[in-house]
């Protein structure tokens, strides 16, 4: 039963108008309908002005005050427009959910989602059960109006977001919510049927030998290999989202080793009333890492605590205070460092060799082919949504430049830049180099390298 049915058999048994937080209480409370979101009683009351919105007069549903929600057939007085005659001939029952449009709900008494909510939201209104690139996810969402936000990179907090969510919830043997089936792509679990919570210690095999992981351990390394694959594409956003990912996998993995049974972590306790002080903050489980863990195993961090403090603020400053810095890939690299030595430490694992040998969680095909050739080219290549990786090496006079333009020779990105200004001609230079491309559309484009040498250039998606 979806949220809708669920509201309109609460409505039929009601008899009468109910406010839409009284809904959401009955719905919740007989199991009509069940969600994982922080905030269910928005997403009901967004879920009915949608559907209002969309079908008018036809929508089963009617708005009878602020909040308060009927059914139509009952022939109930519509919930008036508050807009001005001025503005408009008619008043209309249609409403909508954009931020700037004059509600008959005052702006003042409605919430905005929360991200995950409004990308379920998002997900069940307009995915056709097909998954979604968190990117189109959250701009039908800001053009929904049911995302509150002022930050800069919501993209970056939503993949955040989901990612720690379903960490957390394959951690304690839930079904989650969400499912990235491929490279940027979200869906939802119960589309593809998955009823019962996965078999989080399932092996994984490898070649020669077969690597066997506790569910608390596969679920970190999940939020250490989504943070590993934005790095290694090493476009700008890719780097913020590696860095809020490794950050999250030093939080999660100290939290987690904290809330494990003493029998779970190799015989360790702690009192209740230090565990729950370290559990309180970041700062505090940093406190318990450096301060009681390395120093009852008698061993000198090989990360400063200081630094690790660094990149945490790095990682607000972008998830919190919306700024729009590019991480350095010095600090990706040291941020990915103090994350493997943490998790390593605590859960007596290869966090490093986990990381390289096994295969990604999520799978999804790689599409990869190479092109060559000397001096000035352009070529068509086929590229899909997604970000598309450029890896050149160069021979020759000068510096090699590539531009990536659409089907129409219109600009999409400057793949490489010049290294520099040529200061001697006659200068040989040999080097390669990598760029990316955050592709949008499926289609054909025009790869133009403009060189005073030979060149090769593998691509990758």
């Amino acid at each position: 039963m979806n949220v809708l049915q669920a509201v309109e058999q609460v409505l039929t048994e009601a008899k009468k108008p109910l406010h839409y937080q009284e809904i959401t209480k009955r719905i919740l409370q007989r199991q009509l309908w069940t969600t994982h979101g922080e905030t269910p009683d928005q997403t009901v009351n967004a879920r009915l002005a949608t559907d209002i919105k969309y079908y008018g007069t036809s929508s089963r549903f009617q708005r009878t005050g602020a909040g308060i929600f009927a059914l139509r057939q009952w022939g109930l007085s519509e919930y008036p427009s508050t807009r001005s005659p001025s503005n408009s001939t008619a008043t209309s029952p249609v409403l909508s959910l954009r931020s700037n449009s004059n509600l008959s709900q005052p702006m003042s008494t409605r919430q905005p989602l929360s991200f995950k909510d409004a990308a379920e939201y998002v997900l069940e209104q307009f995915g056709n059960r097909k998954p979604m690139h968190y990117r189109d996810i959250i701009d039908k969402a800001m053009k929904e109006g049911i995302l509150g936000t002022s930050g800069q990179t919501p993209e970056a907090t939503l993949s955040a977001e989901i990612g720690k969510e379903i960490a957390h919830q394959e951690r304690t043997g839930e079904v989650p919510r969400f499912v990235r089936p491929g490279k940027g792509l979200v869906s939802l679990s119960r589309w593809s049927g998955q009823e019962q919570p996965r078999e989080l210690a399932k092996p994984i095999k490898q070649p020669s030998d077969e690597v066997v992981l506790e569910p608390w351990i596969y679920s970190l390394l999940e939020l250490m290999k989504h943070a590993e694959e934005h790095r290694q594409a090493n476009g700008e956003f890719d780097r913020r989202i590696a860095l809020i990912g490794y950050d999250n996998a030093i939080e999660v993995s100290i939290s987690t080793y904290l809330q494990l049974h003493p029998t779970q972590r190799g015989g360790a306790s702690y009192p209740n009333e230090l565990v729950n002080k370290w559990l309180a903050n970041y700062h505090s489980l940093l406190d318990f890492f450096f301060d009681e863990f390395m120093k009852t195993l008698g061993q000198i961090p090989s990360v400063a605590k200081q630094n690790v403090i660094h990149y945490h603020n790095l990682r607000n400053d972008l998830y919190h205070k919306g700024k729009s810095l590019v991480p350095t890939e010095r600090d990706v690299k040291d941020a990915r460092k103090a994350a493997l030595n943490i998790f390593s430490t605590l859960f007596k694992v290869k966090g490093e060799e986990l990381v390289q040998t096994l295969p990604p969680l999520h799978m999804w095909i790689t599409k990869k082919f190479n092109l060559q050739g000397n001096g000035n080219d352009i070529y068509k290549v086929l590229l899909n949504v997604g970000v598309a990786i450029f890896r050149f090496k160069y021979e020759g006079r000068g510096y090699l430049t590539a531009n990536l333009n659409d089907e129409d020779n219109k600009p999409v990105v400057q793949i490489v830049k010049p290294l520099g200004t040529v200061k001697e001609n006659g200068i040989m230079y040999k080097y390669e180099i990598s760029g990316t491309a955050n592709i949008k559309k499926d289609g054909e484009y025009l790869l133009s390298i403009h060189a005073l040498g030979t060149w090769q250039v593998e691509v990758e998606q």
